[in-house]
């Protein structure tokens, strides 16, 4: 369950736990020092997991767009269906490099976007992440498909890139 969710032991637990029907006793820390080191790495695994569904949603509704005939046309000659589409949650990555950041950074964190794995950054020179606005999309101009894990959450994506030739 660990890595097939991406998840950490405790939370592999929680998620047997809770599909078993088997109650846990509430943790306890030996420290406060380790409740906010647990609790900050419990709300940024929440964060990820919400920004993947926000991201899952933004692309479902790209594939709906103008520029995303092209992929509309593609999907329907590999013969998949808009009951699939709709089923696996299949989206669209514009050929834009900052509408995605732009349309979620009001709702997450820097460190959110940047450990999300949707975005690349480039660099300042001294090696230090840059400011939010050199991160870009790392999807563009390509089908989406959503990963999820045993519990539906969205995880991660991968997609399939389009003919970049014009028409």
């Amino acid at each position: 369950v660990m890595k097939m969710d991406s998840l950490s032991f405790p939370e592999a637990v929680r998620a047997v736990a809770t599909k078993a029907g088997i109650a846990l006793p509430k943790r306890e820390f030996s420290s406060p020092e380790e409740a906010r080191i647990y609790g900050e790495a419990a709300g940024l695994r929440r964060q990820l997991l919400d920004i993947h569904e926000a991201a899952t949603q933004y692309f479902q509704a790209q594939l709906k767009s103008a520029e995303a005939a092209r992929a509309r046309e593609y999907l329907s000659g590999r013969g998949v269906t808009p009951e699939t589409v709709k089923t696996f949650r299949i989206g669209y990555a514009p050929d834009d490099f900052n509408a995605m950041r732009d349309a979620l950074s009001p709702h997450f964190n820097e460190e959110t976007l940047r450990a999300s794995g949707l975005f690349s950054a480039k660099d300042q020179a001294d090696g230090a992440p840059g400011p939010m606005y050199t991160m870009y999309a790392r999807f563009r101009r390509r089908i989406t498909f959503p990963i999820a894990n045993e519990g539906g959450k969205v995880i991660a994506f991968t997609a399939r890139a389009l003919d970049t030739t014009d028409d």
